[in-house]
């Protein structure tokens, strides 16, 4: 055997030895570098020459004589496909080794470089990183045996895994492992560079990493998964800053490294919950999002009242404890026999604190409880939207509005875009014409079919591409463009004054900015409490009413 080494050495050797182009791949645990690539099989190339090198050896020690700088050498037929693949079994040390691959004609000289890793060096790094006995040994171990561990990341290598260490740390010393493997320190390294990589803000959709980080299955990853942009963009400025906050408690007590995961999970369920609250796709976000997080938040049973999660819907807190205190201030108004009964309306009338409100319609002022009188009985569910009462009554008597078919409005429900564009064109009487309509999701026969045809004739809406979107909630940046293109169709224009910008300007859709921002400066839709607009919330049906409502009565 070892005069057929020695032959194929020095044939070998009578070329230039030169290096194409491949692809390798180890296998830590057989100790096995899997080599494999393509020929050009125009150069009609039967077969490939592999050399791999011993770390700190070069071709030109091999051309001298030096046999003992080849870990492996072989000759590889190349298939009629034009793919090579050889397995090189390695018995040397753990280090940098250098790959030639070289066919007859080949030009390219430049070696592939793979750090290969025994067995036992693995082994022994993993079981030293698994034993650190304090946040800084563990980062000891990590920089000092990044080469032998066999772990990566996309966010950290040996030259930053200071901070990845010292959570990898305090996972794997909450949650120990008895015999651990490389899966197992990758799993745990992965989790501690996602951590990580969260106070630093490197990650944007927190979804991706939720496999990683054991989330998955959680509540609070679940209203993730399905909150707005908006409401993402908040969760990640919040962990961002609170993660950073956790990261140095943990370094200046070393005790709490231990409970780094906890702290974590704790962190991401509170910013979900109040980002949920402050960019809701609707008032029933709100509703649910206390009502399964009560317990978290200091609440107990939370109530049934709508009217409290329509005062506490689309404002800002900074912990579970500023939200439980206006709940609890929201509650309190709304048990009390003072109350105005107008309560904190959703998207149209939203409270900034228990005892005010800001209308989002322009100088839209509910009517007074005392005067709504038996309107309130045109439907059976519209009792806790005090502040829509009048607009869905009136409404309702002009035809504008239809019922749910068993007595119900469900003014708590998201406005399709169907529903809103079939209220417009009947309060503004818009009539469809005989032209024929390309959307691929509305159909002659359809109950909506005639309303979105005179809608798109007379400019109100434009679609997505071939289809409507019938079926999705009403955003509120698409609302402010059909309002908008409904005021110009009609030749009602308001006098601009220009007004400070929504603090979330930056996340309204490009095609509804210029809608949006002449609405705002016309008076015609306002902000929040906090002056941010939510473009992509959705409009409830209470909203909608009342929205159309102030426009029929000029109302802005």
């Amino acid at each position: 055997m070892y005069k057929k080494i020695i032959a194929l050495m020095l044939t070998l050797n009578m070329i230039s030895v030169s290096a194409f182009a491949a692809q390798t791949e180890t296998n830590l645990e057989k100790e096995l570098v899997v080599i494999s690539g393509n020929i050009d099989m125009s150069a009609h190339v039967k077969e490939v020459s592999v050399i791999i090198l011993n770390p700190g050896k070069t071709m030109a020690d091999l051309n001298n004589g030096d046999i003992s700088a080849v870990a492996f050498a072989a000759q590889v037929p190349v298939r009629t496909s034009g793919t090579y693949s050889i397995k090189a079994k390695l018995s040397g040390a753990s280090g940098e080794y250098s790959v030639y691959v070289d066919y007859e004609g080949n030009t390219d000289n430049d070696a592939e470089i793979i750090s290969y890793i025994t067995a036992a060096d693995n082994k022994a790094a993993i079981e030293a990183l698994f034993g650190a006995n304090s946040s800084g040994d563990a980062a000891g171990v990590m920089n000092g045996r990044w080469t032998v561990l066999g772990i990566s990341n996309e966010f950290y290598d040996m030259a930053n895994c200071s901070a990845p260490a010292k959570i990898f740390y305090g996972l794997k010393t909450k949650m120990p492992v008895a015999a651990p493997t490389l899966e197992d320190t990758q799993k745990y390294f992965d989790m501690a560079c996602a951590i990580a990589a969260i106070s630093e803000g490197k990650i944007d959709d927190l979804a991706d990493y939720f496999e990683i980080l054991d989330l998955t299955d959680t509540a609070a990853a679940g209203y993730y998964k399905k909150g707005n942009s908006s409401m993402k963009k908040a969760v990640k400025t919040r962990l961002q800053s609170a993660v950073t906050a956790i990261l140095g408690e943990c370094a200046e007590d070393e005790a709490k490294w231990k409970n780094i995961k906890a702290s974590f999970d704790e962190t991401f369920a509170e910013a979900v919950v109040l980002a949920t609250v402050e960019h809701p796709g609707g008032v029933g976000d709100v509703t649910d999002v206390i009502k399964d997080f009560s317990g978290q938040i200091g609440i107990g049973t939370a109530t049934d009242n709508s009217k409290v999660y329509y005062a506490l819907m689309s404002r800002k807190f900074d912990t579970y404890g500023a939200l439980l205190s206006a709940y609890r201030t929201a509650v309190g108004t709304e048990n009390s026999s003072d109350n105005d009964g107008r309560g904190g309306g959703g998207g149209v009338v939203r409270g900034d604190s228990a005892n005010a409100v800001t209308p989002i319609v322009g100088d839209y002022r509910a009517d007074s409880p005392e005067n709504i009188g038996a309107r309130v009985n045109v439907f059976n569910d519209i009792a806790d939207v005090p502040w829509a009462i009048e607009a869905i009554a009136d409404l309702t008597e002009r035809g504008v509005l239809s019922g749910m078919g068993d007595g119900s409005f469900k003014p708590d429900d998201a406005v399709t875009r169907e529903q809103f564009v079939k209220m417009i064109v009947t309060a503004f009487d818009m009539q469809a014409r005989d032209n024929d309509m390309a959307f691929s999701d509305v159909k002659h026969g359809d109950w909506y079919y005639d309303a979105v045809k005179a809608a798109y004739e007379n400019g109100i809406i434009r679609g997505h591409g071939d289809s409507f979107g019938v079926g999705e909630g009403l955003t509120r940046e698409d609302m402010a463009v059909i309002i908008c293109n409904t005021l110009k169709k009609l030749g009602i224009s308001g006098e601009e004054t220009a007004k400070p910008e929504f603090i979330d300007s930056a996340e309204i859709s490009d095609y509804a900015k210029e809608s949006v921002e002449y609405l705002k400066n016309t008076g015609v839709l306002k902000g929040n409490g906090n002056n941010d607009f939510n473009p992509k919330n959705v409009t409830t049906r209470a909203e909608a009413s009342v929205v159309i409502f102030s426009l029929l009565n000029n109302n802005r």
